[in-house]
């Protein structure tokens, strides 16, 4: 239990020091956009790749793909950074 809690605990800090990152990266691109706003937009595109690569076939029944295919992630990918970049 303990080095679940470790592992867990580490997982999160990584995703956090990522999300960091690419606020910063986000601020670059869009620097009259808020700290907070750059943050958001970070969850927002970090949420959107990692939820189809946890569960690849989830949306088959409602869009007819599945993210198995590569295509099908690269353009899920193209259009999130491109919506949250607006």
């Amino acid at each position: 239990m303990k080095s679940s809690l470790f592992v867990l605990n580490f997982f999160i800090r990584r995703i956090n020091s990522l999300l960091g990152i690419a606020a910063g990266k986000i601020r670059l691109i869009k620097p009259a956009q808020s700290p907070e706003k750059s943050r958001d937009a970070a969850v927002c595109m970090i949420s959107a790749v990692i939820l189809p690569a946890l569960m690849l076939r989830a949306f088959r029944p409602l869009t007819g793909k599945s993210f198995e295919d590569v295509d099908t992630r690269r353009a899920s990918i193209q259009a999130v950074v491109e919506t949250v970049l607006k």
